[in-house]
């Protein structure tokens, strides 16, 4: 028994290193990094056992007013929802939304809006989403946002930073952090997550406007280009 669950563990942290995504059940342990390793084994479970089911069915969400990039009428729209705190979004942000900003993004295909799914065991990532949004409010919330994921690791000395060299104004950010609606705006984009799907990041809806609403499908993980593009290139022959 236990050479089969040793090599089931091992073939699970191969498996791993090529999944893409944090996933949002805490395991029952008192130790955060033992919980997010149990937490992506169990999504490795999942993946495998769900073969991707569900992730071409059709989603709703509305179409709200968010943090967003590109035209506000692109035919396509794509909603990421992100943990500040997860390598993968990170992993995200470094290798793919470059290059789906320079072919989507930039020539006015896509627009792309962010919204917030801060893991339970990720200490850091609520208070990071909470800086963002009251960063918004000083139109400042892309180069906060930015700081953010370039930083290889993320605690309150870099939140704190990342506000510092972007000039926020302070008093003005504390008001808006200890307002009540903040948290629950947070708390919102985890309840849109959890109706739809979503859970783990980064996930993203990939979709188009119908009827006031967005209507899409799910992609979840730290995808290459080509993944994305798939979906976009037939909406976009869709929307012709």
């Amino acid at each position: 028994m236990k050479v089969t669950f040793v090599g089931r563990v091992v073939a699970s942290l191969v498996l791993l290193s090529l999944t893409a995504g944090c996933f949002s059940q805490k395991a029952p342990s008192t130790d955060a990094k033992m919980d997010q390793i149990l937490a992506e084994l169990k999504e490795i479970k999942d993946l495998l056992k769900e073969g991707g089911k569900g992730e071409s069915e059709s989603l709703l969400l509305a179409d709200r007013t968010e943090p967003s990039l590109g035209k506000p009428d692109a035919p396509v729209t794509i909603v990421e929802f992100t943990d500040y705190q997860c390598p993968y979004c990170r992993k995200f942000h470094d290798e793919t939304f470059p290059k789906l900003k320079s072919q989507y993004i930039d020539t006015g295909k896509v627009r792309f809006v962010v919204r917030d799914l801060p893991l339970s065991f990720h200490e850091y990532a609520k208070p990071a989403a909470i800086a963002t949004r009251c960063a918004d409010q000083q139109g400042l919330y892309w180069p906060v946002f930015e700081k953010l994921f370039n930083s290889k690791v993320l605690n309150q000395s870099i939140i704190n930073q990342s506000l510092n060299e972007n000039h926020i104004n302070m008093a003005l950010f504390d008001q808006c952090r200890k307002d009540p609606k903040t948290t629950a705006a947070v708390d919102d984009d985890l309840q849109d997550a959890i109706r739809l799907g979503v859970d783990g990041t980064p996930g993203f809806i990939i979709a188009t406007r119908q009827h006031g609403l967005l209507s899409g499908q799910l992609l979840s993980g730290a995808l290459p280009l080509s993944s994305f593009s798939t979906i976009i290139d037939g909406l976009l022959k869709e929307k012709k």
